[in-house]
């Protein structure tokens, strides 16, 4: 449940920071896929949506295995065509999002898979700073504070 309201909030955030222009884009000109007709940002989005649940799913609660690192590293550098841009942003979004909370340390093992990969170290900071905006626009929107309880019923002062 909270992952789903969570997203869902999140959505609604970048829905507004589009319309306001909060929001970076990507620097690559748009171009379209062979026979999709899909701008080059939308494909960017979907592979950052991609790489995201990649990065996730190879992180886990324990330090990884040789070969689980190499697992996720080739599968992260292939999805990324060589974008380190990309990776960046995964990379940063998942440590500014996710910081001081509970999935701190698997958002923080799933970037490390993003930097190994090939992230553009210098574009990290950027984005952990628009991940950490968006985990407070998101909390905000879900009527929370850091803690989770702000504006809920029995919740403390």
């Amino acid at each position: 449940m909270f992952d789903y309201c969570l997203m869902t909030s999140v959505f609604i955030v970048l829905q507004c920071e589009d319309e306001t222009g909060g929001e970076p884009s990507h620097s690559h000109e748009p171009k379209s896929a062979a026979g999709c007709g899909h701008p080059a940002p939308e494909l960017d989005e979907l592979t950052v949506a991609r790489l995201t649940g990649a990065a996730r799913r190879h992180a886990s609660g324990r330090e990884p295995t040789d070969a689980e690192t190499a697992a996720a590293v080739t599968e992260l550098t292939e999805m990324a065509g060589g974008r380190g841009d990309l990776l960046a942003e995964v990379a940063g979004l998942l440590m500014g999002f996710y910081r001081h909370t509970a999935e701190q340390a698997r958002a923080e093992a799933a970037a490390h898979y993003c930097i190994v990969s090939g992230a553009d170290q210098d574009l990290i900071p950027r984005w952990i700073e628009l991940g950490r905006r968006r985990a407070v626009a998101a909390q905000r929107a879900a009527g929370t504070g850091p803690d989770g309880c702000e504006g809920r019923p029995g919740a403390s002062s």
